[in-house]
């Protein structure tokens, strides 16, 4: 059996994967932001609220897992999409 911590931070890094393919495929920042923001937002409420049931993690995470998500997007549309 994973535990919850473990789950939790699967849905984290399933919501940069995300993020990320959204941003290759998009390749325009402004709206990335907007998606990475609500994508990751919905990870943090999968993962740290309903997997872990709150805490100071998903409080923290309400701020700085779409920083996370931007920076993903930043990358994928300057380095990864350029190569493609």
């Amino acid at each position: 059996m994973i535990s919850y911590e473990t789950q939790s931070l699967l849905v984290q890094i399933m919501g940069l994967v995300i993020v990320m393919i959204c941003a290759v495929v998009i390749r325009r920042m402004k709206p990335m932001i907007y998606l990475s923001i609500l994508i990751m937002w919905s990870a943090n409420i999968i993962g740290q609220i309903k997997i872990m049931g709150g805490g100071p993690g998903a409080g923290l995470g309400f701020f700085v897992l779409p920083l996370y998500g931007i920076a993903v997007s930043y990358i994928a549309i300057r380095v990864i999409s350029k190569k493609i």
